[in-house]
């Protein structure tokens, strides 16, 4: 059991470092906190720092991972009650370290690069498949939160053919957590505001084919709208000279008539 406790300490030790904070204090003298999305993982590094700094710190978050996770094959096994405990069990401690970092107030990333290191440490084969996926997703949506949250979706079904239940059932869990924990990225998906990469198919079309902005919609709507009240007043108004012109006519042929008998009278008068 205290074996146990050793290894997820420090899994949760090695996840908790901000990697991305500490290379932007050291190197750039920049908090990456306080720019871009403020988020201290692989995407905000990249887009704050560059692709150096960005490279740098999404490799050494997925040795985060893999380290945590492979500490069992190094020091052996721990075994509690007679049950086996799997690297990739204390491979978790990473992920809840690298969320909650005990070295950043315990805030810190969305632990997708680290999730891919624990992978890595149990099961390289399948981690390269998990890269091919994120890749291709990244390439066809432009961007990273769509691509992490729809290749741990897929990888999840993918894990069911390894047959492995620890496997699938991490990896259902760690699907569940980075869904949650890009829930402003949903919502900014849907508002049409989410970051892109500077490449992509999906960057591509949005660039020859720009989405109207919702204010200009709105004021274009209005301008409509105005449009039509004008023509509404438009054809009210001629309506009403229309209604009245009868009646006009109508007087004016009174008066004629009137005009007609006064004359006729005054003749009669005059014989």
């Amino acid at each position: 059991m205290l074996k146990l406790l050793i290894m997820l300490l420090v899994a949760y030790l090695l996840g908790s470092i901000p990697t991305g904070v500490w290379i932007g204090k050291i190197f750039f003298h920049t908090d990456i906190r306080k720019a871009g999305s403020g988020n201290i993982g692989t995407t905000n590094t990249y887009r704050v720092l560059g692709k150096t700094a960005g490279t740098v710190v999404m490799l050494i978050d997925i040795l985060k991972g893999a380290l945590s996770t492979l500490q069992p094959v190094v020091f052996g096994a721990p075994i509690v009650h007679g049950v086996v405990i799997n690297g990739l069990l204390i491979g978790l401690g990473a992920i809840l370290g690298n969320t909650f970092s005990i070295f950043d107030g315990f805030k810190g990333g969305k632990a997708v690069a680290t999730s891919a290191g624990i992978l890595a440490g149990y099961n390289f084969p399948f981690f390269i498949v998990a890269c091919i996926i994120f890749g291709s997703l990244v390439y066809i949506t432009s961007m990273v939160s769509v691509a992490s949250m729809a290749a741990l979706t897929i990888i999840t079904f993918l894990s069911l053919l390894y047959q492995d239940g620890i496997l699938t059932t991490v990896a259902f869990v760690l699907t569940l957590f980075i869904i949650y924990r890009h829930r402003a990225n949903v919502d900014r998906i849907k508002a049409g505001t989410e970051n892109m990469v500077p490449f992509g198919l999906y960057r591509h079309y949005r660039l020859s084919h720009p989405i109207k902005p919702k204010k200009d919609a709105d004021d274009s709507k209005a301008s409509v709208t105005e449009n039509d009240k004008a023509d509404t007043n438009l054809e009210t108004t001629v309506k009403d000279e229309t209604s009245k012109a009868p009646k006009a006519a109508t007087k004016v042929t009174s008066e004629e008539a009137q005009s007609d008998n006064n004359t006729s009278t005054t003749d009669t008068n005059n014989v």
